[in-house]
């Protein structure tokens, strides 16, 4: 029996541990398909259920990428706090698809990544004028 007990307390150390290193699960995104502009998204964040921060949530990591072929590849990352429940992305090129994905950070390190999310940026508006003489 005192085997036993030495036993569950080596346990529940190393599991604290573990525990409070980083966030368990990810937040989910998605993006407002109507709010965006040939340069920019919105983005909607829904945070970590609190009892998965495994400590003290500081903010969340958004990592973008292009995913087109025909073009050099293009990536980015930005922090937010974690209070942030709307992100606007800047600085996208026009009619370009990309992979963005999120999770959230403690002061040990970043825990596990939501799926991949895929978009395509809007194209421009081309007007077109034509002049009958």
């Amino acid at each position: 029996i005192h085997l036993f007990f030495i036993y569950i307390v080596e346990f529940s150390f190393l599991f604290f541990f573990i525990a409070y290193i980083v966030p368990s699960r990810s937040p989910y995104l998605s993006v407002d398909k109507n709010f965006h502009g040939i340069h920019s998204i919105n983005i909607s964040i829904y945070p970590i259920e609190e009892k998965y921060h495994n400590g003290n949530l500081l903010g969340y990591t958004i990592l973008y990428e292009t995913s087109c072929y025909g073009i050099p590849k293009s990536s980015g990352q930005v922090n937010v706090s974690a209070s942030t429940r709307s992100y606007i992305l800047t600085g996208l090129l026009p009619g370009t698809k990309y992979n963005i994905r999120i999770a959230g950070f403690t002061s040990k390190g970043i825990g596990p990544y939501d799926y991949e999310y895929v978009f395509t940026s809007k194209w421009p508006l081309v007007s077109i004028v034509i002049c009958l003489v």
